[in-house]
């Protein structure tokens, strides 16, 4: 039986957060032993697509504007090649770019 692949989109950013270590969520659990465990018992390939904030960039502003562009055009590619995807955040930002992205894929 072919494993269903599930794209796991990691938006690593914490600067739309009071606490800016909400960052590090996405990476922690991509390296996850549990959730690699938990892929191989549902008969899952995860494939993860990391995004990561430019820290050269000097707001949060900034820094959220640059990442929700990433986070858009590879939700669009998912939706547009219908594929199974589920974005992980760090902060709740990341709605920016996943139903920017998904909105201008189902657009007519």
């Amino acid at each position: 039986m072919n494993k269903k692949i599930i794209n796991l989109i990691g938006y690593a950013s914490g600067a739309a957060a009071a606490s800016p270590g909400c960052a590090d969520g996405p990476e922690a659990l991509r390296t996850s032993s549990q959730l690699a465990q938990l892929a191989a018992t549902q008969n899952l390939a995860l494939d993860w697509t990391m995004l990561s904030p430019n820290k050269a960039l000097s707001t949060s502003v900034a820094i959220v504007a640059a990442l929700s562009q990433q986070l858009a055009a590879v939700s669009e590619k998912s939706v547009m090649q219908h594929e199974a995807f589920c974005v992980i955040a760090g902060d709740h930002s990341s709605g920016i770019g996943t139903w920017s992205g998904v909105a201008k894929a189902l657009r007519p």
